[in-house]
C-alpha cells in the first residue's frame, strides 16, 4: 500500500524510493521483533538492498 500512494515519487526518483521504503520497513520490523536490531536508517536501506539481491538470486534459481 505505501509503495502504491507513494508511486508518483518513486517515478521521480526511477524507483530508488522503494530502497527507502522498503528500509523503513526493516526499521519497522526490527522494532516490533524483539532480538532483531537495525541501527539507523543507512544500515536498514543497505539491509534491504541485500535482502533485495537475496530475493532475486533464489527466484532465478527456482525457476
Amino acid at each position: 500500500m505505501l509503495v502504491l500512494f507513494t508511486l508518483p515519487l518513486n517515478v521521480l526518483t526511477l524507483g530508488l524510493l522503494t530502497f527507502v521504503i522498503n528500509g523503513l520497513m526493516l526499521k519497522l520490523t526490527a522494532a516490533v521483533v524483539g532480538g532483531f536490531d537495525v541501527v539507523g536508517l543507512w544500515p536498514a536501506i543497505v539491509g534491504s538492498v541485500i535482502l533485495s539481491v537475496v530475493s532475486t538470486v533464489l527466484s532465478w534459481l527456482v525457476d
